[in-house]
Formats: structure tokens, sequence, C-alpha cells
């Protein structure tokens, strides 16, 4: 599949204002730096598919990643998405010191798997997995008191 391509993917979560307060922030970054203007959640996905390298690095500096060398290209968009090109090239980072950075409420780890049942659901024969709302998520202080049990 080529990135372009991703464009014509059906959409399947759109965030609604409760889930949207992070994606607005980004969003308004991006248009402040790139000079442009998004009606709707629309528009800022069909911008992000359609300039890719500069979305992710945009996302890598938003999200804070900490790095000991930062990457020096995105993504090769000559290589096609079917062959599994290499994002974020000549980065080095420790995963654990990027979950682990905030010694405060901020949730530190995201688990989603299966539903409890370990089966997930499928979308009516689309082809993509669908699992239940089942997620765990915990800070820092909750992580480490898990680990001290």
């Amino acid at each position: 599949m080529d990135h372009k391509q991703f464009a014509e993917v059906p959409q399947i979560w759109k965030p609604d204002a409760h889930h949207g307060k992070q994606v607005k922030k980004l969003k308004k970054i991006i248009e402040d730096k790139y000079k442009v203007e998004f009606g709707d959640y629309m528009d800022f996905h069909k911008w992000s598919v359609e300039h890719l390298c500069e979305f992710w690095a945009e996302m890598w500096d938003f999200l804070g990643i900490v790095s000991s060398e930062k990457f020096e290209t995105v993504i090769d968009l000559n290589v096609p998405m079917s062959d599994s090109p290499k994002w974020f090239e000549g980065a080095k980072l420790n995963f654990a010191e990027n979950m682990l950075k905030y010694r405060d409420d901020r949730i530190a780890l995201v688990q989603d798997a299966c539903s409890p049942n370990g089966r997930a659901a499928t979308d009516g024969g689309k082809g993509i997995d669908v699992l239940p709302a089942y997620l765990q998520t915990l800070t820092l202080i909750e992580l480490m008191q898990e680990i001290s049990q």
C-alpha cells in the first residue's frame, strides 16, 4: 500500500470533545507552523497522510520523546508500506526512559489487550480486528506498586 492510499482507508475513530483536547493542541501547532487551516478532523487527517514525514516529525516533538540521538529521516516514502519501511531511522532512545519520565499522576503505561476472555471482536469481515474496550492504565506510582508486590 502506498502511503497516499491511507486517505482511502475508512475512518474507524473520530475524536469527540472529550478526547480531542490533545489533538486540538497538535492541530494548532501544525496550523501555525505550516500556515494551513483545518476545517475539521478529516482535513487534519488528510494533511497528515499527504505530509506523512512532517506529521510524524511534529508528533515526535509534541509527545516530547527523549532520545540520545534524533532521527535523520522519519520514513523513506520510496519504500512501499507493504515492505515495512524503517521509521525514525537514526534515532536512539530508551523506551523505559520515555515511559517513566513523568513522576506524577500522568499515565505511564497503557496496556491494550484482548477482552478478559482472550478473544478479539471483528468488524464483520472488513479485515480489521476491533478489540473491546479493555484497557489498563497505570501511573508511575501504580506501576511501581505493581512490580514491588
